[in-house]
């Protein structure tokens, strides 16, 4: 039911409260999905795109890219490490790192990832994958 609620705010472009919704299912996927499971994969990617959406300080990024590395990483078991969302969860990882550091991120080495130009919001999608999820932000 909160899914629905959180894809409804989505699609009507009401970020915060998609991101409010978004985090507090977090622990319900958590406690019922494995830790490679491809919904927590996909659902950790949400929150941090939403977060990145929506703040403007420096501390909402850092836990943005902490959820975008976990969804690499989940992603990377379940998809495969040149799947589509991979891919551009690597990209979205490096932009946000050039972003805070305003240099080289360290996350451009251990990714092998090239660099790109920080896309504009209305440029930005979640890729769909199993759940035929596309949101443009």
């Amino acid at each position: 039911m909160r899914e629905c609620l959180m894809d409804s705010y989505i699609e009507q472009q009401k970020w915060r409260e998609a991101l409010q919704v978004a985090v507090a299912l977090k622990g319900q996927y958590e406690l019922y999905y494995s830790t490679y499971n491809p919904f927590l994969g996909l659902h950790c990617y949400k929150i941090a795109k939403l977060l990145q959406q929506v703040s403007e300080d420096t501390a909402a990024l850092k836990e943005s890219m902490k959820l975008l590395d976990k969804a690499i990483g989940i992603l990377s078991v379940t998809h495969g490490s040149t799947h589509h969302c991979v891919v551009e969860g690597k990209r979205l990882l490096y932009d946000t790192g050039m972003e805070l550091t305003g240099r080289k991120s360290s996350f451009a080495s251990r990714w092998n990832t090239k660099r790109i130009n920080r896309q504009s919001s209305s440029d930005i999608n979640i890729p769909s994958i199993e759940m035929n999820i596309r949101i443009s932000l």
